[in-house]
């Protein structure tokens, strides 16, 4: 009997070795399965210099087949983004030094890792996948590209996309940015460029413009322009790699770009809104309704990308507006206000990651203008601040949005292949955790059940 305490002594000693042995099993395990969504900062990637080999380019046209991407006034993106990658692609053959693919020719549906394994099979240094895009309530407007958030994947991304950037907007476009995105897990958000740099391949996604909105419309026909685009696109290329093309007799060898230093820690968005909103109502015409102001907005994190307001206390916003500012940090307005006997203001400032910042309540007069204009046919504002009269219906604009979000599946929208994807790794996640907590807690039953069967001896 002396002998039971010696052994449980030893027992406890064993099994607290396997407790520690499991612990450190686990955190490995988990350290493992972290850093394995995690680009590596420091990895070697091909771009830039090639080697003397030729620079390889893979143009992604997004979407395709019964994934129509965004549907809006008779343009569907599929068919968008295969007319510019097309024309990128005879653009940019004109150049020495470098082979183009595309992953797609024709009206076909490829998943995401199929296009990063095409890419990854032909060694490229670079995949650009083409996008034209909408949003829900059609305010926004604008081109802007999306870059991986970590290492020299985000480094590459961002000095091409800054090219690209200068380009579109030298055409007119306004510059919504060069930005990342994050999923729950803290990882690449969009799925094409997770599959691309899992290959090792910076992977850029380039949105054009929209198609839904009024300020974008000059940027957008059928043919010209999805044309014009796989030229700025191609140029945007042969820039970065510094090409020359003896056919269009250019040469951007000599062309030098600051480079984005790499990145210690993956590179957030911006999850704030702007620190300060501030309005100042300088004149108010009540015969008239005209309302003329000034503006002003500062984000320590991200730029001020739009500024608008609402007649209805804040609850809805009308039309976005570019927030441009003068020398002095101060964009000047002149807005329409509603034919209503009072009249409340609030104005907002939205950032380049849609944060908003509104200002406080402004009673700015008593309007007393076109009280029977309604029945005389002339356009108002309703208390959103939006035109009415123009014959819009609301069921409708809902509804095509919700076919939007089913349809532009391939970015990780709502109900895409892409949210599926997620939920097939949060379950293996769980499946995982599960079996290693089996695995911690074994020793520890195997102990109490040693210790019953002493009590019952």
């Amino acid at each position: 009997m002396k002998k039971h305490p010696e052994i449980l002594k030893n027992c406890l000693y064993k099994i607290k070795k396997i407790c520690i042995f499991a612990v450190v099993a686990l955190a490995v395990f988990c350290m493992y399965d972290k850093m394995s969504c995690v680009v590596k900062a420091d990895e070697e990637l091909p771009g830039g210099e090639a080697g003397g080999r030729p620079i390889v380019v893979i143009i992604d046209p997004g979407h395709g087949g019964e994934n129509a991407g965004a549907i809006y006034g008779g343009y569907i993106e599929k068919t968008l983004t295969l007319n510019t990658a097309l024309a990128m692609k005879e653009e940019l053959e004109k150049y020495q030094g470098v082979e183009v693919y595309l992953t797609r020719e024709s009206d076909v549906c490829l998943d995401l890792d199929e296009r990063a394994e095409f890419a990854e099979e032909k060694n490229a240094d670079i995949l650009l996948s083409l996008h034209y895009n909408m949003s829900e309530y059609h305010k926004l407007y604008g081109a802007e590209c999306y870059v991986s958030a970590f290492g020299s994947y985000y480094a590459i991304g961002k000095d091409f996309s800054d090219i690209e950037m200068e380009l579109l907007t030298d055409e007119g476009l306004y510059d919504r940015g060069v930005k990342t995105r994050l999923n729950s897990r803290g990882t690449d958000y969009y799925g094409i460029i997770r599959s691309g740099t899992a290959k090792k391949i910076p992977t850029v996604i380039i949105e054009h413009c929209h198609l839904d909105q009024e300020n974008d419309k000059p940027y957008i026909d059928h043919n010209t322009w999805p044309q014009k685009y796989g030229v700025i696109d191609a140029t945007a290329v042969a820039k970065y790699f510094g090409l020359k093309s003896e056919e269009l007799s250019v040469d951007y060898s000599t062309e030098v770009h600051t480079a984005t230093p790499i990145p210690d820690e993956k590179v957030k968005p911006d999850d704030t809104p702007p620190t300060e909103c501030n309005v100042e109502i300088l004149s108010v015409d009540e015969e008239t309704g005209v309302i003329k102001g000034k503006i002003s907005a500062y984000d320590p994190d991200s730029r001020i990308l739009y500024y608008t307001f609402s007649f209805n206390n804040g609850k809805s916003f009308g039309e976005y507006y570019k927030y441009e500012p003068d020398e002095n940090g101060e964009v000047f307005f002149e807005i329409q206000a509603p034919d209503k006997k009072r009249t409340r203001l609030v104005a907002a400032a939205l950032n380049l990651y849609g944060g908003m910042t509104k200002t406080d309540l402004l009673y700015v007069g008593r309007m007393h203008y076109k009280e029977d204009a309604a029945e005389e046919g002339d356009i108002l504002q309703n208390e959103d601040g939006i035109k009415a009269g123009e014959g819009a219906d609301p069921e409708a604009a809902v509804t095509e949005a919700m076919e939007v979000t089913k349809e532009k599946m391939e970015l990780g929208g709502a109900g895409s292949k892409d949210t599926v994807e997620t939920d097939r790794i949060d379950k293996k996640t769980g499946e995982k955790c599960f079996f290693a907590a089996v695995i911690l807690l074994l020793p520890v039953a195997m102990l109490l059940v040693w210790r019953s069967k002493k009590r019952h001896k």
